[in-house]
């Protein structure tokens, strides 16, 4: 990915480069909460959220991340605290950026 937003050519726009850096941030939120997860037993919670981005569905994966969220508030430990961050990071970047990682169903629909 650091690779792609090197190599992209000087006629970007300003926010072709932001959507890049934020599939390239998404990834690294989504791999480290991942890890965390598998700690915290998350299972098929996080799973749902992920599904969800996989299939460009924001608005789904943005509520399902935020009950993972309220799950996690009631949780002790740093682990907890690191998930919500990153969970955080995650809403910001789908909410932000659901232009681009939304599908449209009219296009996936055709596909």
């Amino acid at each position: 990915m650091y690779g792609r937003l090197a190599a992209l050519p000087d006629e970007a726009s300003l926010l072709q480069r932001r959507q890049m850096l934020a599939a390239l941030c998404l990834g690294t939120e989504i791999i480290q909460l991942r890890r965390i997860g598998n700690r915290l037993n998350l299972g098929s919670d996080l799973d749902a959220a992920l599904d969800a981005i996989a299939r460009g569905d924001t608005a789904i994966a943005t509520a399902r991340l935020g009950r993972l969220d309220e799950e996690l508030a009631a949780r002790l430990g740093t682990a907890a605290l690191r998930a919500r961050g990153n969970i955080l990071a995650m809403t910001e970047m789908l909410e932000r950026h659901a232009a681009y990682f939304d599908v449209d169903a009219g296009l996936a629909d055709s596909c």
